[in-house]
């Protein structure tokens, strides 16, 4: 059965349905338009129509000189910096930490702040006290990937991001005690010695 539906003139939605399926929206379609029709809407109230002022030439100017005052008086007063006294601005860092119990090394994101407490992802030991941390970089030997890590506690062991091949990590005595891996120690002790 074709059911269509007519808007006006020129406004039409037909389709095919079966004849139990057309007879069913057909009541459901008169049940709804009867109830729309005894519904009463009501008229929006006075306060929800916005209000659009009309400047004229003289509100303008005075509109202007107002802006300009607040403008002026905005730059005497100084604004307090959010960040004052702080050292370190906090976001997260992919941070690298062993559990005491396992021994297994833990890599994810978070924040470092005074007081961290992490949890091990592979026993789920909780209460883990991040109590040192500092920025390592390697350069894997067995894939070439490279990366910077935040270590923990002293950690001196990291996996490789993509072939988890494990680094050692030194410190570079040529470079300002940072922590590194073998390879980048060579390159950075043979780039100095060349200079």
């Amino acid at each position: 059965m074709k059911v269509t539906i007519l808007l006006g003139e020129s406004t039409q939605y037909s389709m095919e349905l079966g004849n139990d399926k057309a007879t069913e929206m057909y009541a459901d379609l008169i049940k709804y338009l009867l109830m729309k029709s005894i519904q009463i809407i009501p008229e929006p109230e006075p306060e929800c129509v916005p209000i659009i002022p009309i400047f004229h030439a003289e509100n303008m100017q005075q509109s202007a000189k107002e802006i300009v005052s607040v403008h002026e008086s905005a730059d005497d007063e100084s604004i307090p910096n959010p960040f004052a006294g702080m050292n370190t601005f906090s976001y997260k860092k992919i941070v690298a930490y062993q559990c005491p119990d396992c021994g297994q090394i833990t890599v994810r994101f978070m924040v470092l702040g005074e007081s961290n407490i992490a949890h091990c992802h592979f026993c789920r030991k909780e209460g883990i006290v991040i109590e040192t941390a500092e920025i390592a970089s390697y350069i894997c030997e067995e894939c070439a990937a490279s990366a910077y890590i935040w270590v923990c506690n002293g950690l001196r062991e990291v996996h490789c991001k993509d072939c988890k091949t494990p680094i050692n990590l030194f410190r570079d005595s040529m470079d300002e005690n940072k922590l590194k891996s073998a390879g980048l120690i060579n390159k950075s002790g043979h780039s100095k010695k060349r200079r």
